[in-house]
This record gives C-alpha cells, structure tokens and sequence, in this order.
C-alpha cells in the first residue's frame, strides 16, 4: 500500500484563489467545488500533500496502485492545469486551467504507441534465441518512446541513455535540403571532446564499446533520436567517427550502427509552409562516414504528438539535463541527476544554466515532478487498462 501525506482542503483553495487571479478567465476556476476539489475524490486511504503526486509512477509503482487511487490519478491527470501552480511549470506561456497534458486523446495516444512499438523489433527472442540490439537513446528526446516500449508487452528490455545536446553543422531549404554546413566556431574544444569521451567510457559508449556490442549481438547497436535537421545526430557522429578514427576503429564502428529516428511530416510541412514537396526526414552523415551506408529508420508521427511529446519544453525538460558541449568539463549528467557533485561543480552548474536562461534541474519544482509522473501514469494506466501492459517487467 502506498503511504501518500495528506493535502488540505484549505490549501487547495489558496492554490486556486492565484491560479484564479493569474488567469485572463474571468470565471471562477473552482466555482463547482465537486467538480475539481481533490477531496471530493479522495478515497479514504488515500490523503495528499501540496503535490498532486508525490511520489515517483514507474511501472513498478503503478502495478500497487488500488483501483481508488488509479481512479483519483485520472481525474488528476484530466484537470492537471487546475490542480497545479502553472507559473512552476517549465514553460508556463500559453497554459492556461483550461489546457490539457499531452496524449490526452484516444487518437494521441494511439500515434504515441505505435511510434514507440516500432522499437519492439530490436527485443531479444528467448524462443529463438536471438539476441537483443542494444540501443543508445542519444539525448533526452526519445525517452518518452523507449519507456512506453520498456512498459508494453513485446517491448524492449533495455536501452542506454547518452546524454547529447548540441550541434555544429546545418542544412539548407529551412534544415530539410541536401547540402551540409558546419560550423566549425561551434565544435567542441578539444578539452571538451575529451572529457565528453571520459563520459562516454563510463557508459560503455565510446565507438569501441559500441562495435563490441555489435559483435557480441550479432546485430547493430540502434542509434536513436529524434530529428527536423537530424544535425544534431550528425554532429554526434561526427565525434564518434573522430574517436572511432583515433581508435582505430572507423570502419567497424561504421558497420556496427543502424539510425532510427522519428519525427513529423506534418508539422514540418506546416513549419515550412509548402506541401507535396518534403521528403522524409533523414540524417546527412559527416564528412568521415559519408562513404558509409548506414541504414537508417524513420518512424512518423502526427503534428499533435510531436510537439506535445518532443518540442514542448516541459515535457523535454522532465526528462533530463540540458548538456551541451559548454558543460562537458564543468559536470557529468550521471552526477548532475542524482546530486553526487561537488560544492564547486554544482556551484559551475548553476552559474552554466542561469547564463543560458536555463532551469537548473536539481530545483524541479512540484509541478514539473506532478507533470512528468502524470505522463508516466498515463501511459501505463492506459497500456493496463487494454491490456498491453508487460506485468512481469521490473526494470524501470
């Protein structure tokens, strides 16, 4: 049984009166207490603090959810813009009581998990006896894909977080032509590449880790993210193919990769305002893996999703650290997210993010941590309740 600390109802009204305030609504936001009030749908083994979830939702967590407390995170999640300080929010333009959390619909939903089952090919196969592809999620972007995989039935079982977010090359016609530019002022230092390569070590990560992977599999590592350019993945390879070429290792570590990516035709072609004339999406490689055929995947998805599940900035930023070339030598994200640094390293950290306008991860506030727990729970709520949910699985 979950032990969850009280909310009052006192406190709740407080919170409402500023949201009723800040709001250009002019009606009451809780002018129907039944309606919205927590407490109206609060069983009784169930109490609350300021949080609307405070606890951490992972797969594991939501299997010892009653059926009370599943019914009460639902309404949570279905008035989450009234139950929450927005101006906590990452991003609070444009948000109003009235907004809704993304995948808020059936058809959401649905586009969400059919990109996210597209990573359940590259799952081990006890019956056969193949092997799994490990898969490398490169920056925060695909998270919200590989988890909802890791959830399902015949989903994934694994995956490695790199931590990516940068890039020194572009391309022509509004980032979707065919010519490549780098811009050789934004390339990592060379005191940069290299501790970003000590990072990488850590991980298993480096070109050499990768192609033993591959080998020992039997199957390419998968190279995963999300593109409009796909310039920040051919940044990435441009430095693994540095390292791989250093390693002594290029060729192999060129035959030992396969790209899958996922993006929006629609919305780009929204973006650029043109129609009938976009191709897919697709990675130009660097200039030391151009002579390579590296297989890539696409994986397409509606205009809705897109931006509410990869451009919206809260839902990126509940993810994980912002980690950009600048930062390589000041903190490693494996640090940065369970605040083992030091004095002196959190100190840079902070100084590095309130330079770029950034929010210092450390400092989530409630409503970043209710907004990230109430996505969790509505992806696994709904994979139960149609009975895709991997009961057995206990990795988060």
């Amino acid at each position: 049984m979950l032990k969850i600390s009280p909310i009052l109802p006192t406190n709740y009204n407080n919170q409402n009166r500023v949201l009723k305030q800040k709001s250009s609504e002019s009606a009451p936001v809780c002018e129907n207490k039944r309606e919205y009030n927590p407490a109206y749908y609060m069983p009784n083994n169930i109490s609350f603090g300021k949080r609307i979830v405070p606890f951490d939702i992972a797969h594991s967590e939501y299997l010892k959810l009653t059926n009370d407390q599943k019914s009460f995170l639902r309404r949570n999640f279905e008035n989450f813009y009234k139950l929450i300080n927005i101006d906590e929010l990452y991003w609070s333009k444009g948000r109003t009581i009235d907004s809704k959390l993304p995948l808020s619909t059936e058809a959401e939903m649905k586009d969400f998990l059919n990109v996210a089952s597209s990573y359940n090919k590259y799952r081990a196969d006890k019956a056969t006896g193949t092997k799994a592809n490990r898969i490398i999620c490169l920056g925060r972007s695909p998270k919200w894909f590989l988890n909802a995989s890791l959830w399902m039935k015949g989903g994934i079982q694994d995956y490695t977080f790199t931590a990516f977010s940068s890039n020194w090359y572009h391309r022509n016609g509004c980032g979707v032509g065919e010519k490549l530019f780098r811009d050789d002022m934004r390339e990592p230092t060379i005191e940069q590449a290299f501790a970003y390569k000590k990072y990488l070590k850590r991980i298993d990560c480096t070109p050499v880790d990768l192609v033993e992977s591959a080998e020992k599999t039997g199957k390419p590592v998968i190279i995963t993210d999300y593109i409009h350019s796909g310039c920040g993945v051919t940044s990435w390879l441009d430095l693994m193919s540095k390292y791989a070429k250093d390693d002594g290792v290029l060729d192999e570590f060129a035959k030992s990769i396969r790209l899958h990516t996922m993006s929006s035709n629609d919305y780009i072609d929204n973006v650029l305002e043109y129609h009938n004339a976009f191709r897919n999406p697709r990675v130009l490689m660097p200039s030391k893996l151009e002579k390579y055929s590296i297989p890539q995947d696409y994986n397409d998805m509606s205009a809705d999703v897109l931006k509410s599940m990869l451009v919206d900035k809260n839902t990126n930023e509940c993810r994980s650290t912002f980690y950009s070339p600048q930062a390589w030598t000041i903190y490693s994200p494996e640090k940065f997210k369970i605040a083992q640094m030091t004095p002196e390293e959190l100190q840079k950290a902070y100084d590095y993010h309130k330079m770029w306008g950034g929010v210092f991860p450390n400092a989530w506030t409630d409503a970043m941590k209710d907004y990230r727990n109430m996505l969790n729970f509505r992806i696994l709520d709904y994979l139960s309740e149609h009975g895709m949910l991997d009961m057995r699985h206990i990795n988060d």
